[in-house]
């Protein structure tokens, strides 16, 4: 790997804790999900602006629509995991988002595009889930999971989450 490449695997690291650390700074506030939204709009405008200009990007219909449909997804997945930095720690809602993301990917290709699970396949989304209990400490006895999930809607809205 060269000095370039590692420096950006770095700075995308950086700039992706940063980022869910500002999110639970703002405690998950909508807005936030907006700014971050615009502000990406806004940093990625020129570059659109320039091929549309220079005509070398194809614009069809279809990618309009998986655009559409991504921003949608997307948005779910934000206003998700702001919900979930209100309520719970980030230590618990943050290694949920990163271990859900091959869960879920895995699951739609093997029910939308019929790929084959396979043994190793398997082994890794396991040991995908069980590194998501160990870090997040959960376990399947409900007791156990009160301080990370609370049982009432009233500890949600009153931030009572965890207190015994």
């Amino acid at each position: 790997m060269t000095l370039y490449v590692l420096a950006l695997v770095l700075t995308a690291a950086v700039l992706h804790a940063w980022w869910n650390l500002l999110s639970k700074k703002t405690k998950g506030k909508i807005p936030f999900i907006w700014l971050v939204f615009v502000t990406g709009n806004i940093i990625y405008l020129p570059i659109v602006i320039y091929e549309l200009k220079t005509g070398v990007s194809i614009f069809s219909q279809a990618l309009l629509w998986f655009s559409l449909i991504s921003a949608v997804i997307h948005l779910g997945y934000f206003i998700i995991l702001q919900t979930g930095y209100r309520n719970a720690d980030l230590s618990v809602v943050y290694p949920l988002a990163r271990g859900s993301g091959p869960l879920f990917s895995s699951a739609a290709a093997i029910l939308f595009l019929h790929e084959r699970l396979k043994l190793t396949s398997t082994i890794g989304l396991l040991l995908i889930i069980a590194g998501v209990l160990v870090i997040t400490r959960l376990s399947f006895k409900k007791e156990n999971n009160r301080q990370i999930m609370p049982g009432d809607c009233f500890d949600l809205f009153t931030g009572d989450q965890g207190k015994q």
